[in-house]
């Protein structure tokens, strides 16, 4: 088979045969990899002309994972496990997904892969079909995606900053409590418009509530880190009830509320806005408990 499949190779017919005609997937996908290897640019325009195909097939993506994948999706996830496709292939399979996204959704994975990579230089081709996926988003209730909200907000468009904010007011209630992408985006880009988001969220979803915090883990990080962003008297309220008003629990050794934030403090708190609540905690820390969490963090941060 295989010295019949380099005699089509040398031809070029084969390429030509898989993209014309309705070639078994199974046997499309065993000569899709050796084209990788032997010629990329008939493997290239193998996956172009199957972007809309939706067979699936179940594959090895690891020594122990099995996934079903399309069969684009399987040709991508090949070319860029061997780095078979140059930068500027990879771009125009990318703009041919962002260009046709109602049709082509089953690839959404690998435009997220994009924007995740290309996050701090968008491309301006992809403008117009990014920001009506964005609209698109914001439409719907459930969907949010901090990978598009990262890509898109990079094209730094005055224009696009109130379709962001209403973004961020309905995605930071959908994340996951764990880890709220939204809040870091905030953190990150701290802008006025967003503190009253910041604020709803702390009304809604924090007071009068318990959380976490022991020697491991600190449940009001994210909120605690965004509200020192913003020094101005409503944050220094609002910390003052973290600190002071809200009830904790350990899952570890201790409780460690007090420490937690000391640290925060000291190292969010730049301009000495918040000094006053500093200086307050200082006296409650227990200093034993203080430097296993900064222990328990550089271990943590070198991983």
């Amino acid at each position: 088979m295989k010295k019949l499949i380099a005699i089509f190779l040398v031809l070029g017919v084969l390429a030509s045969t898989i993209v014309i005609f309705n070639i078994n997937n199974d046997f499309k996908l065993y000569v899709y990899e050796i084209l990788l290897e032997k010629s990329p640019k008939l493997a290239y325009r193998i996956c172009l002309n199957n972007l809309d195909n939706k067979k699936t097939k179940i594959i090895a993506t690891s020594y122990d994972t099995l996934e079903e994948m399309t069969i684009p999706e399987i040709m991508i996830f090949y070319a860029r496990k061997k780095s078979a496709f140059t930068k500027e292939q990879m771009n125009k399979i990318y703009e041919e997904i962002i260009s046709n996204i109602d049709k082509r959704r089953h690839l959404y994975g690998f435009l997220t892969v994009y924007f995740l990579e290309n996050e701090e230089n968008p491309n301006p081709r992809f403008y117009t079909f990014i920001r009506n996926e964005m609209v698109n988003v914001v439409k719907n209730p459930e969907d949010q995606n901090f990978a598009l909200l990262n890509y898109f907000s990079n094209y730094n468009k005055s224009e696009d900053r109130e379709l962001i904010k209403i973004y961020l007011q309905k995605a930071v209630f959908n994340e996951n409590p764990n880890y709220n992408f939204t809040m870091d985006y905030i953190i990150q880009n701290p802008r006025e418009e967003y503190f009253p988001i910041i604020k709803e969220y702390f009304n809604k979803r924090i007071s009068g509530n318990k959380f976490r915090s022991d020697e491991v883990y600190f449940e009001l990080e994210q909120i605690t880190k965004a509200f020192l962003k913003y020094p101005n008297p409503e944050s220094k309220n609002i910390l003052n009830q973290i600190v002071f008003n809200t009830k904790y629990y350990s899952s570890g050794d201790f409780i460690s509320n007090n420490e937690q934030i000391f640290i925060l403090l000291k190292e969010n708190d730049q301009s000495n806005y918040f000094i006053e609540i500093k200086k307050k905690l200082e006296s409650k820390i227990d200093k034993t408990n203080l430097q296993k969490i900064i222990d328990w963090n550089n271990r943590w941060n070198k991983k």
